[in-house]
């Protein structure tokens, strides 16, 4: 089995490194890319899946491939073992919390969880994000991101001199507009020998950043790619991520109008798909659609854990109404490809993907639970499904 990312790929996470965002597999402490890339445990990675066995942590690319749907695996077909894309973390800082996020990649969900007091049902049922196990490794694991601006320059300095094949670099969260690293590290890596990098990022481009010196800082490149976590309709937006739409646009707009930073300049709106999304899909695609004169296209991507968040498990008690939800959504995009793409891709994978009936429960007590941690309602946010917290259970709206 043939993957770019296994053969040609770095990605710091909390404390440890790995080859791609879904591999679970601790592969190496975080230092510096020569000391990790042809470390042991990524030839081994390496080695076991050009004898076609699946490593233990890609099991979300194998269950993808079990239902016929695309796995981040089969992104590129073309590999090698020059290290061509890094993926880079600093911190958990965010000004979010996410309702599909987690303490390691929130510091707003760190705070939350601080000061709350887990219930035994919560332990009983693996509510992982409020148990505050979500992306860790065992119960006792209690690491962090925490990347100095030293060791991101040591990181940096090390692509600059031994990898010269380096074609991307991706950063991920927490939220880099949010982060005192980001702007210092992208200076540095305009140093590169490769003068045809891609530069892409996640943001929710909702934090308090400068406009004008994110878009000085990104003119070096040659091709920059920024993707907004929306994930939301504007009246889900501030329940399921703590944030401000128009303040997202506002952002938008004023970077819009100074120009492309660089000729290849791409923005897209991403919908991290979940069960939350899919019980407002119709609504969210239609307050995407509105941004199409600011964008240059859509993105999706698939929620698998924790499983209780996975979007299909809202088929146990509701198949005929997402249907029913996903056809006029079809139907509302079908004049726009990337978004027409994006939407069959979710809808393959919601209506072929089973989860166990245990998973739908355990999305019930997680409502309630979170709506109680951050101290707010999903009944202001949805207009299709309601929520009875006293009985734990979701209802149909009259709309």
């Amino acid at each position: 089995m043939k993957c770019y990312y296994a053969s040609s790929g770095l990605n710091y996470k909390n404390g440890w490194g790995t080859v791609c965002p879904r591999q679970s597999n601790v592969l190496h402490t975080v230092d510096i890319p020569s000391m990790m890339f042809n470390s042991r445990n990524f030839k081994l990675l390496r080695a076991k899946l050009e004898n076609d066995e699946w490593p233990s942590g890609c099991h979300l690319c194998k269950e993808s491939e079990e239902i016929g749907h695309p796995s981040m695996r089969q992104d590129w077909e073309w590999v090698d073992e020059n290290l061509r894309h890094v993926e880079l973390r600093f911190s958990n800082a965010c000004n979010m919390h996410c309702l599909h996020c987690s303490e390691v990649f929130s510091s707003q969900w760190e705070k939350a969880l601080s000061n709350y007091d887990v219930p035994k049902v919560v332990k009983q049922l693996r509510l992982t994000q409020l148990t505050g196990e979500m992306h860790r490794h065992s119960p006792e694991d209690d690491s962090k991101m925490n990347m100095p601006i030293p060791l991101m320059e040591e990181i940096v300095q090390d692509l600059n001199k031994n990898f010269p094949y380096v074609e991307k670099i991706d950063f991920a969260g927490g939220e880099v507009l949010f982060q005192k690293q980001f702007f210092p590290c992208l200076e540095l890596l305009a140093e590169h020998p490769n003068k045809f990098m891609s530069i892409s990022f996640h943001t929710n481009w909702n934090a308090p950043f400068d406009v004008r010196e994110l878009h000085k800082r990104l003119q070096p490149f040659h091709e920059v790619n920024i993707t907004i976590s929306l994930d939301s309709s504007k009246k889900m937006y501030p329940y399921f991520r703590k944030g401000d739409w128009d303040v997202m646009r506002s952002n938008l707009e004023n970077f819009v109008s100074l120009g492309k930073p660089c000729t290849r300049t791409y923005i897209q709106p991403t919908c991290t798909t979940s069960v939350y999304q899919m019980m407002d899909f119709y609504n969210l695609w239609r307050d995407f659609l509105e941004l199409k004169p600011l964008i240059t296209g859509y993105d999706a991507s698939i929620v698998q854990t924790p499983h209780y968040l996975d979007p299909s498990v809202i088929l146990h008690d509701w198949r005929p109404e997402i249907e029913g939800l996903i056809e006029l959504t079809k139907k509302m995009v079908s004049k726009n490809e990337s978004a027409s793409k994006w939407v069959e891709y979710i809808s393959d994978y919601v209506l072929n993907k089973s989860r166990p009936y245990n998973d739908y429960n355990r999305l019930l007590h997680y409502i309630a639970e979170s709506d109680k941690l951050f101290n707010q309602n999903f009944n202001d946010a949805y207009e299709v499904f309601g929520y009875d917290h006293e009985n734990r259970e979701l209802y149909l709206r009259d709309c």
